[in-house]
């Protein structure tokens, strides 16, 4: 073999090993919110459980025992849609939020509370079922929201609660509407910096349209038999103060806004004091 043959060979070669190298890496990304969950579980010594609904398994969590008192509300914390997209230009391996906003507020809530996911987020391995239509166009779909149905069912039974307060942040607020609309036994709604009408967010900043979802908005107010609070930072980018108005004018007694809050400051800094208010009734709602 010639010096130019094995040269050609080598180049190759080496072509095929950088594109192997990158491809494991990114897709090493790709899991590194999964990855970061699992670390934070750990550290923080929280239970986690895996529920098999009809459809999908859900991962839950919680920090402590659950002991509900008579007539007390088991808190569902609801996060964020994570990670849909890798680089904003192809459906990311695995969704899992890399930040768990709402887990960490759930960690400062002192009443009996539990970190729900959505099916497919949480896992490093995401089970056989999954696949990334359910966290990009049909994120909010019916498939999505009967699984964790489902899950809340399997919940009420465990853990003997009667009701269940819904606690959503950013998409999580989503779900946490599209819930309480299926269900008897949600006494109490909060959204956090909540994308209410994703039709106008999607079509706000040009990203494609989530037409296997269904959109919150098409459901507010909802029954008056549930307390609702639509909780909104001033300053939020991600969900425009303007997209927000424009949904919650549907259910307008339950806005309460925040001044230098975004989607992100200051919630987890203020959170104590606004669920212990909510709870005591000394924030007011319709």
């Amino acid at each position: 073999m010639s010096i130019t043959s094995i040269k050609l060979l080598m180049k190759q070669y080496l072509h095929v090993a950088l594109s192997v190298a990158a491809s494991i890496f990114i897709s090493s990304c790709q899991h590194n919110g999964a990855i970061a969950l699992h670390n934070f579980t750990k550290k923080n010594a929280l239970h986690g459980e895996s529920i098999a609904t009809r459809q999908h398994e859900i991962l839950i969590l919680s920090s402590k025992s659950l002991f509900i008192k008579d007539g007390q509300s088991l808190h569902i914390y609801l996060e964020g849609d994570g990670t849909p997209w890798f680089r904003g230009i192809e459906p990311s391996e695995n969704p899992t939020s890399n930040s768990f906003i709402a887990l960490k507020m759930m960690l400062q809530d002192k009443h009996p509370s539990l970190y729900l996911n959505r099916p497919c987020y949480g896992f490093i391995t995401l089970p056989d079922n999954c696949n990334n239509a359910l966290w990009t166009s049909a994120r909010y779909s019916a498939e999505v929201i009967n699984a964790m149905s489902d899950a809340l069912d399997q919940i009420k039974i465990s853990t003997k609660a009667k009701n269940f307060t819904l606690i959503g942040h950013s998409g999580g607020a989503s779900i946490a509407i599209l819930l309480a609309k299926e269900r008897k036994d949600i006494d109490k709604v909060i959204t956090i910096a909540g994308n209410l009408d994703h039709k106008a967010w999607t079509e706000h900043f040009g990203y494609d349209p989530l037409s296997h979802s269904q959109n919150p908005i098409d459901y507010l107010p909802l029954d008056k038999s549930i307390k609702r609070w639509h909780l909104f930072g001033e300053l939020d980018k991600v969900i425009p103060l303007s997209i927000f108005e424009k949904a919650a004018e549907k259910d307008k007694h339950a806005i309460i806004k925040y001044e230098n809050f975004d989607h992100i400051c200051c919630w987890l800094k203020e959170w104590p004091n606004i669920i212990n208010k909510i709870v005591n009734d000394e924030i007011q709602n319709r």
